[in-house]
């Protein structure tokens, strides 16, 4: 009897076998973002995926992904979602970094501007507290893309609760 990797690995070298050039790279991808989230380079499956790069600092939070086709929608262009994900990723980092140790921060509203095409490798977002209590906090964030325009906007409450 197979057992679930003997059935994946069989899947997986069949996929190989019929790839093409194209999806190479992706394939390649998406096998380095499995091995990101095992050795424990980012906190979650979706960080590995989208490749994040974070800098944190006392009030702001700053993420960077590198535009893959694995953020494309069927247009080939960034998918929205994955924009509000970015943000949403950006803005709770800094939100739970600002609580006590035994407390959360989760998402209550997001709201998003969309405001430009998206062009270049990377995208950037930066996020910071625009204010903060003991239950609520609101914060805001900017996402730009590699020439320094803003492709987005956006705003969003965070309740605090136990952990």
């Amino acid at each position: 009897m197979m057992t679930n990797k003997d059935l994946l690995l069989q899947k997986f070298s069949k996929m190989i076998d019929q790839t093409t050039d194209k999806d190479l790279p992706l394939i390649n991808t998406i096998v380095d973002s499995l091995e990101r989230q095992q050795n424990g380079t980012n906190r979650s499956y979706i960080e590995a995926f989208m490749n994040v790069e974070e800098q944190l600092e006392d009030d702001t939070v700053t993420i960077s992904i590198p535009i893959t086709p694995l953020l494309y929608n069927p247009l080939g262009i960034v998918h929205g979602g994955m924009i509000a994900t970015l943000i949403d990723t950006a803005m709770g980092t800094l939100s739970n970094k600002a609580t006590p140790i035994d407390k959360m921060a989760v998402t209550t509203q997001l709201n998003i501007h969309y405001l430009a095409a998206i062009k270049g490798n990377n995208l950037t977002c930066y996020a910071t507290i625009t204010h903060k209590g003991s239950r609520m906090m609101v914060l805001s964030a900017v996402v730009e893309r590699d020439d320094g325009k803003n492709v987005a906007i956006a705003s969003s409450n965070f309740f605090v609760v136990g952990k």
